[in-house]
């Protein structure tokens, strides 16, 4: 099974969603407990509901667990012709360009996000078609036959989610956060330690893909990948929750972000200090980076202004950080 980071985001919210509901549900039967259980009746009835929505829930969080620990991750997309993971524009001949992204067939797909699987007519027709091509095929259940045309394969990175680690360190990296990192390095091993320190969030990830490596071929770079990450999880330097509610690696954050045409736009993403494994962009923040680096140790309603290569700055403002959670997950 195939699954290109979209459908892995997908699956993290609805874990993350199915996860509140089993809370929910724990702390609504120690209610019930504390109040007495009735044996019969209205409350009864409710209950038995109650448990079976919960043991569906249960199933989907199994099911939704097996999907992320023995898929392969999608981490390279084809931009010269239509493949797994690849956006692409389609006139069905009514002179309508609609967006698709393919997915293989009998994965998740990504919500609301059109796509095609490639089990379907039409998913199979597109596959390995290039831009500008033209493709005949026959819907199987109805027997009509279509002609559409490909009228561009999406090239633009911002239109796509991407894991963190795909791009080099070096390129992820502001001027000031290596020029302290280096610092750290020489002066304070205590420091440098603690810029190294994984969230419990990323303990999950990396649990996650060292089951995924005892399903692949042992070739090098798996065997390599396996001890560093045994390494990380040995050293058990993860970061602990702090007082306060200021920025730092593990806190939860919403920011506001002033676009280039006037409106704002709110993101919610985990602080870290860098990313390990497969975080990917947008749900993750690393503090070496430019907008890290800016954010780092600010506060609710403090503005900030985030320095870009070749782009403009970023400007906005912090409107919450979560400092609660806990290190439960490590363990």
């Amino acid at each position: 099974m195939k699954l290109i980071p979209e459908q892995i985001k997908y699956l993290r919210a609805k874990k993350r969603e199915l996860e509140r509901l089993e809370e929910e549900h724990r702390k609504y039967c120690q209610t019930r407990e504390s109040g007495g259980m009735e044996s019969f009746g209205l409350p009864h009835y409710l209950d038995f509901q109650e448990q079976m929505s919960n043991d569906f829930s249960r199933q989907e969080a199994r099911e939704t667990d097996y999907a992320l620990e023995n898929a392969h991750f999608m981490k390279e997309r084809n931009f010269d012709m239509i493949d797994i993971g690849t956006a692409f524009y389609v006139d069905f001949g009514d002179g309508e360009i609609e967006r698709s992204m393919l997915i293989e067939g009998g994965t998740p797909s990504m919500g609301t996000e059109m796509v095609a699987s490639t089990d379907s007519d039409f998913g199979k027709a597109v596959l390995g078609h290039k831009d500008g091509d033209k493709v005949d095929y026959t819907v199987t259940a109805t027997g009509r036959k279509m002609s559409i045309t490909i009228k561009g394969i999406d090239r633009i990175k911002e239109n796509y989610t991407h894991f963190i680690r795909e791009r080099n360190r070096c390129d992820r990296i502001s001027e000031s956060a290596k020029k302290s990192e280096n610092l750290a390095k020489r002066l304070s091993p205590d420091l440098y330690k603690r810029k190294k320190a994984i969230t419990p969030s990323q303990v999950v990830l990396l649990k996650q893909e060292l089951s995924k490596l005892g399903y692949r071929p042992k070739n090098q770079s798996d065997i390599t990948r396996k001890a560093n990450i045994e390494r990380m999880l040995n050293e058990e330097n993860f970061t602990t929750p702090k007082k306060g509610n200021y920025i730092h690696p593990g806190s939860y954050v919403t920011i506001m972000v002033l676009g280039e045409d006037g409106k704002t736009q709110e993101y919610s993403f985990e602080f870290i200090n860098e990313a390990v494994s497969t975080e990917i962009e947008g749900e993750y923040v690393e503090s070496i980076s430019p907008l890290g680096t800016a954010l780092e140790g600010l506060r609710p309603g403090d503005g900030f202004s985030a320095k870009r290569n070749h782009l403009p700055d970023l400007k906005g403002m912090v409107l919450t950080v979560d400092n609660t959670r806990d290190l439960q997950r490590v363990k």
